[in-house]
């Protein structure tokens, strides 16, 4: 859990910059602290932000969390994750950045009956039991046929797709039993500029109005935190069921098209 940050600076910043974050921090539960005050505290707790390269690189050799705060000639960093200014440091950011060092997945949106998070390694076996009805891969693609191999796949994807992109497919939680019940979320597909919306439910969930409830909670999201202005989905022709779902959601069939000897109706929507 965050509950600190540090910060240290080389190169003094403006006083009201540091009361602002602080109290903004504040009201989150976290505490803003320098590197002089460290040694009560828990490095597991801690989210350190450094304007000065090396040391953020010798606090990742001791496995800390790290933010590198960018100046003027200093634009560029090895640091996996930066900002430009503390007026960005808002703590959703902050807090996310954290989970993603301490592999803690990011709680995506919550609906009424369901929450969707970042997928975890964990959540393999679930999905199995998921896909193992036939009808759920009668439409899509299924699982690896190796269990092993869709747990590296997934902690690849992880490291990979979240880690750059921000965004990928995740879990859909059921609020009331903590069980995954599905994913859903967007991808990139080769070709294609749009981002693509996809989804696929548990059968003891569908026809419940649930994967309309989570689509729609989504594209809130896309538009709200990844600036998507138009999104695509792709529906293997004769998949009704999908298709009007992307109606409901407000979608248009813009055309049909044919990848890899596969027939498609492609929707689109502007958000």
């Amino acid at each position: 859990m965050l509950r600190y940050v540090i910060l240290w600076l080389e190169k003094a910043q403006a006083k009201k910059e540091v009361e602002t974050l602080s109290v903004h921090l504040k009201e989150n539960g976290v505490s803003l602290m320098t590197e002089k005050e460290i040694s009560p505290l828990s490095l597991e707790e801690v989210l350190w932000i450094v304007d000065r390269q090396d040391r953020g690189l010798a606090l990742l050799q001791q496995h800390c969390s790290v933010i590198h705060l960018l100046s003027e000639k200093n634009a560029f960093s090895n640091i996996p994750y930066a900002i430009e200014s503390l007026e960005a440091a808002e703590y959703s950011y902050l807090e996310r950045i954290y989970r993603r060092y301490h592999e803690i997945p990011w709680e995506i949106v919550e609906t009424k009956r369901c929450r969707v998070r970042e997928i975890q390694v964990e959540d393999v076996d679930r999905l199995y039991e998921i896909y193992q009805d036939p009808s759920i891969t009668a439409y899509m693609e299924g699982l690896f046929e190796d269990p092993k191999e869709e747990r590296e796949h997934t902690k690849s994807y992880i490291q990979n797709a979240y880690g750059f992109w921000g965004f990928g497919t995740w879990v859909i939680v059921w609020k009331e039993t903590n069980q995954v019940i599905g994913r859903a979320g967007f991808n990139l597909r080769d070709g294609f500029e749009e981002p693509e919306l996809g989804y696929v439910l548990d059968v003891n969930f569908q026809k419940q109005g649930i994967a309309f409830e989570v689509c729609e909670a989504l594209l809130e999201v896309g538009k709200a935190d990844y600036a998507f202005s138009l999104v695509q989905a792709l529906s293997v022709e004769g998949n009704l069921s999908s298709q009007k779902l992307l109606e409901k959601l407000g979608f248009w069939l813009e055309e049909k098209i044919t990848i890899e000897n596969q027939e498609y109706c492609r929707y689109l929507k502007k958000l």
